[in-house]
């Protein structure tokens, strides 16, 4: 099992300030104890909840990468894909959640796509093989992705049952790492990951060295 998991839960009995009560804080780290950013965390209730943030998002097209390389979003969420590269881009997706494509074009507006469906879509350039980008839907309104440090923060979440769910692209087992959590009331709850991640070139984007000179 490549999945690490310890808890570590504090009980604050809050009688004036309940604003920092039920809260979720979660360390992800790789097997060598370094902090993994732009993992994704989410929690997802076992009872139904209706999801109704409606957000719009933004992923450019710039250097000749897609920033940013991962994102969470809510279903519902629409999209769009500026250009800012001033040369053609391809963008297309055939994943289960979202198969959709942007025709060749050097416009900067790109038409919205609409990302309805819970899962993870990879994005690609039908021209720069190497552009790459990951959209994690998820259909729950408590989610997160780390940050420099390996932090996840989840904030004002109802009380009740969930699944916790990672995920991030260069992990070995290849989908979700997922544990039951209980959230209760007037209660902040850490917990800390191990995740065995690939090296970098399995799955992160890296221009070709000489890139600078390409026009295309």
């Amino acid at each position: 099992m490549t999945l690490k998991r310890t808890i570590v839960i504090m009980i604050f009995i809050c009688l004036v300030d309940f604003a920092q009560a039920d809260s979720l804080s979660v360390k992800v780290t790789n097997a060598s104890g370094q902090a993994v950013k732009d993992a994704i965390v989410y929690l997802q209730p076992k009872s139904a909840m209706n999801v109704s943030e409606v957000s719009a998002i933004e992923i450019e097209q710039k250097n000749k990468l897609f920033n940013p390389f991962i994102s969470v979003i809510p279903t519902g969420t629409i999209a769009t894909f500026p250009n800012h590269d001033g040369i053609g881009h391809h963008v297309y997706s055939f994943s289960k959640s979202k198969t959709f494509e942007l025709p060749l074009s050097e416009e900067e507006l790109s038409q919205k796509i609409l990302f309805d469906k819970p899962g993870v879509v990879t994005i690609g350039c039908n021209i720069h093989d190497w552009m790459v980008a990951y959209i994690y839907i998820v259909d729950t309104p408590y989610f997160a992705k780390t940050n420099s440090t390996g932090l996840a923060n989840l904030e004002n979440i109802t009380p009740g049952e969930y699944e916790l769910h990672i995920w991030h692209p260069g992990s070995i087992i290849n989908k979700d790492s997922v544990s039951n959590i209980t959230i209760a009331q007037s209660q902040i709850t850490q917990e800390a990951f191990t995740l065995d991640i690939r090296p970098d070139y399995f799955w992160k984007p890296a221009p070709p060295p000489d890139l600078e000179q390409q026009e295309y």
